[in-house]
């Protein structure tokens, strides 16, 4: 039997129980509308999507990633929405309040668009417009988009791919991917994970053709039956990759396929296509060696350069490679290979003289053309072993890369010059520095140490040490930042007088306001003030400002912290400091209090614009979405919260930011979530710091488990960081740790260790003595304590959050239920409306005690409790704190009867807990009779 036509199989094969998988997203019952299909080059990948763009019937717009497109911001995006909208000479009604940013986004592929003279909108707003672009294509009506490639995409349109993920309608979204680019630094990889924790995922990973789909592709291929020896053959010699197979069998039309058992087969993919691409032309052979060791999109002009082929030639040869499918043009004059594994395979067949020969001229045209490239630069001067030219194309590239924001375009090359030359001092701080922005934190402190150890002069070494001071705080190495600061103390002596040593004075305050030590703060920002006045430098008094400020509001200085901040944005801004102003604006909503809620909002918004622009990615995510949150708890909105903290998933986070995930799973009741994150919490460096030691207790009492919570909380030691917030975590975990029954003197020194008397923190140290004293059974204490925390609440600065001050009027009502009816419905009440958006345990008991206060519940109580005298020593015993044990250790009862009593009582009394029955018998002088 012979070969017949070579090419794709004529049916899909192997794949029918994936492809229905993937026709459940543009099913509108299914629960799932995105699709992620993974598996290595040549597995299948665009097959299986063709063939439900084939069978679906819906509408779709398809978008293909080429090596390169990292570089080209929204290019995946661009190549999808581009025959849809490049007709295109005024927008529709529905994107005309995101016009700006609308025009500048389709510029590059409808021409009748003018984006106007103004500034380019920051990446955030045209990621929204995009969004909105496509929303407006898909109307009303059911669409389908595509984007294939996603480990070559840009993180742009990797943002648009994850916005459109969150829209509801009728949107489905599919994209592919490689797993093994995927590696720990690419964008894609967060976005796909963070997809799918998110919601319900299709997630399809092909894995290579078995022995009998390899059968069953062939057959389709040929038309005929093969057999089981060839089988075997092709399936060891290709590893079952249907892309290999089609090459293989391309390469042997005539053939017939009981002889390919036994014919010289190649042994490597390069073998395998080197008959079809012996059949092209001089001229398009050419064009494909030259274009082989190009790894960005290839351009015309640049290929005419290498070539030397004029133009008419040129575009013969391109038009052949796209009739062979080995080229395909995805943007006029910009063409990508049909597959990456040929243009692998055109490389590997040329000889070592002429790749570099090949380079040598690619970096010449690009330097003849002045172009901005710099990684194509460093990539072709690498590549023609002209090394002197890498690293200064590398070192450029840098810079401007770092500068305009693109962190992860900027390592890359900063590690290309490294690669050549280690101990280039400049490129391994551009290394740290923009390693630290994307959040890698272990790649920027080993291109920091290395700085630290070649440093030659006091300012470079200075700058090492100090990254290396935040970075060891950010990665909550306390030991490591007690190092690099000692050694930055002693580098302070040998540094001029200029902006590194106010840079340096300013880094040692920021570690003593991180571990709330003001004053120490206060003194070493005096001295770097002075000094950035004596050197005039506008951007290092904003460097020192940002501390100074910091460290007055830690210190509870609200009005002349929040001013010093704000200066230090000003100052930052007309510098074009943008990693000074995310700092300052992080820490001006960093405390509550500080400012009012919109307020707040409209600074989180500028602290992402600044963000964004300073390439600061660890704040574009993890920051920013950690403030909305905090804003969506000041506004008693947990569900927000909730889902704020969730996109977090993936991303590297500060402990502050996983301190808040746990105290959100506790909230909404995931408490085993919240066991999980705490406890790897408590493996980390910070282990044993107070916050994380109320966090564990509260999540053990949550859990019954009276005796690890108060052994947390035995002995608090807030050092290591503010105590701002171990107060504001014991605050949240206050009602648990009381139901659990933590003895009441563990809970007063757990008081104590944390309790400040500044007016910021007024409310909340107020409501937690409060409770202290409900718990103590000092009623008039509590109720007054209490009263004045709601008082001094301010709804617009809710240092006291909304479920914080349902707790208190909970507490309220609680002390009022025995005597005050009327009053302690008030206050519920009250608790309930502050509830409303957060639900979870908090909103349970809120309305379990509303029903217990009700009229009914008091008509039925009306007849009074009738306590035996049994229960009345039971009673006595709950008010001195006694847990159920030791009630029967004293009654000498089982620990079940003790507990009998308990419940009896509360049923008698309509009280809801023990806390409850120890205040009843306070106030009612409760005795044993007879």
């Amino acid at each position: 039997m012979v070969i017949g036509r070579a090419g794709l199989a004529p049916r899909l094969v192997a794949r029918t129980a994936e492809l229905s998988q993937l026709a459940g997203v543009i099913d509108a019952t299914h629960p799932a509308r995105v699709a992620l299909v993974g598996g290595e080059a040549g597995v299948g990948k665009t097959r299986l999507v063709q063939e439900l763009l084939a069978e679906a019937g819906v509408p779709s717009i398809v978008g293909v990633a080429a090596p390169g497109s990292l570089g080209r911001p929204f290019s995946v995006l661009l190549s999808a929405v581009e025959p849809l909208v490049r007709r295109w000479d005024g927008l529709p009604v529905e994107l005309e309040g995101r016009a700006d940013a609308v025009r500048h986004l389709l510029a590059p592929v409808a021409p009748g668009l003018s984006p106007g003279d103004g500034e380019r909108p920051a990446a955030e707003e045209l990621v929204r417009a995009a969004g909105d672009v496509v929303a407006a294509l898909v109307g009303d009506r059911r669409l389908l988009v595509v984007l294939e490639d996603l480990h070559w995409a840009d993180g742009e349109s990797l943002e648009v791919f994850d916005r459109l993920a969150l829209l509801e309608g009728p949107v489905s979204l599919i994209g592919t991917y490689r797993p093994e680019e995927l590696g720990s630094r690419h964008p894609a990889a967060d976005v796909l994970a963070r997809i799918e924790r998110r919601q319900p995922v299709v997630h399809l990973r092909l894995a290579p053709f078995d022995r009998d789909a390899v059968a069953q592709f062939v057959e389709a291929v040929t038309g005929g039956a093969i057999d089981h020896r060839t089988v075997s053959v092709l399936t060891h010699r290709t590893g079952g990759n249907p892309f290999f197979l089609e090459a293989l069998l391309a390469a042997r039309p005539d053939c017939d396929c009981e002889d390919l058992a036994t014919a010289a087969l190649p042994w490597n993919l390069a073998e395998t296509l080197r008959p079809v691409l012996d059949g092209l032309s001089e001229e398009a052979r050419c064009v494909a060696e030259a274009a082989s060791v190009m790894p960005t999109g290839l351009e015309f002009d640049l290929l005419g350069a290498v070539t030397a082929l004029d133009e008419r030639a040129l575009i013969g040869a391109l038009r052949e490679l796209v009739d062979r499918a080995v080229l395909v043009e995805r943007e006029t004059d910009r063409f990508v290979w049909r597959h990456d594994l040929l243009r692998e395979t055109v490389a590997a067949g040329l000889l070592g003289r002429e790749r570099r020969r090949l380079h040598e001229r690619a970096h010449d045209a690009l330097v003849a053309t002045d172009s901005d490239d710099w990684a194509a630069r460093a990539h072709h001067a690498e590549g023609a072993a002209r090394y002197d030219d890498a690293v200064a194309a590398a070192l450029t590239g840098a810079r401007q890369y770092l500068h305009r924001g693109a962190s992860h375009q900027a390592l890359q090359l900063a590690e290309l010059g490294l690669a050549e030359q280690p101990d280039h001092l400049e490129l391994l701080e551009l290394a740290a520095r923009s390693a630290w922005l994307v959040g890698l934190h272990d790649e920027a402190v080993d291109h920091a140490r290395r700085l630290e150890r070649r440093a030659t002069d006091p300012d470079t070494r200075s700058a090492a040490l100090r990254l290396l001071v935040r970075l060891s705080w950010e990665r909550g190495d306390t030991n490591d930042e007690a190092r690099a600061v000692a050694a930055l103390v002693d580098q302070i002596d040998a540094l001029a007088a200029g902006e590194e040593r106010v840079r340096a004075l300013a880094a040692v305050a920021q570690h003593h306001m991180l571990a709330s030590r003001v004053d120490d703060a206060l003194a070493w920002t005096a001295r770097a003030l002075a000094d950035a006045d004596a050197l005039g430098s506008p951007a290092a008094r904003a460097a020192v400002l940002v501390e100074h400020g910091s460290a007055l509001l830690v210190g509870e200085d609200v009005d002349a912290g929040s001013r010093a901040l704000l200066d230090a944005v000003e100052l930052a801004e007309q510098v074009g400091d943008h990693v000074v102003a995310v700092r300052a604006l992080t820490n001006l909503v960093g405390l509550p209090g500080t400012l009012d809620i919109d307020d707040r909002r409209a600074v989180v918004e500028r602290l992402r614009r600044h963000a964004e622009q300073a390439g600061f990615d660890t704040f574009v995510t993890t920051v920013y979405r950690t403030k909305l949150a905090e804003l969506a708890i000041d506004e008693g909105d947990l569900l927000e919260a909730h889902a704020h903290l969730s996109q977090l998933r993936g991303h590297l986070t500060i402990p502050n930011d996983d301190l808040l995930r746990v105290v959100v799973h506790m909230e909404v009741g995931d408490v085993a979530a919240a066991g999980e994150l705490a406890a790897s919490l408590d493996r980390e460096p910070t282990a044993g710091c107070a916050t994380h030691s109320v966090l564990l207790a509260w999540v053990a009492a949550r859990q019954g488990d009276r005796s690890t919570a108060t052994a947390r909380l035995a002995d608090l030691d807030v050092r290591p960081f503010g105590v701002h917030e171990v107060r504001g975590v014991l605050a949240y975990a206050w009602r648990d740790l009381v139901h659990v029954g933590v003895p009441v003197d563990v809970l007063d020194r757990a008081v104590r260790a944390v309790a400040q008397e500044g007016e910021l923190w007024m409310p909340l140290t107020l409501a937690t003595r409060g409770w202290l004293a409900e718990a103590s059974g000092q009623v008039d204490e509590a109720r007054t304590l209490l009263a004045e925390a709601l008082r001094r609440s301010d709804p617009d600065r809710p240092v006291l959050p909304p479920h914080l001050q349902a707790e208190a009027h909970l507490a309220l009502a609680r002390l009022a239920a025995l005597a005050d009816r009327t009053a302690a419905r008030a206050h519920v009440d009250a608790a309930v409306t502050l509830l409303d958006r957060w639900p979870g345990p908090r909103r349970d008991d809120a309305v379990a005690l509303a029903r217990r206060l009700s009229p009914d519940t008091d008509a039925r109580r009306a007849v009074g409790p009738d306590l035996t005298n049994r229960e009345r020593e039971v009673a006595l015993l709950v008010a001195e704190g006694l847990t159920n044990g030791q009630i029967a250790d004293r009654l000498v009862i089982s620990t079940k009867t003790a507990s009998v009593h308990v419940s009896n009582m509360l049923a008698k009394l309509g009280l809801a807990n023990r806390t409850e029955l120890a205040s009843w018998v306070t106030r009612e002088g409760v005795g044993v009779q007879g």
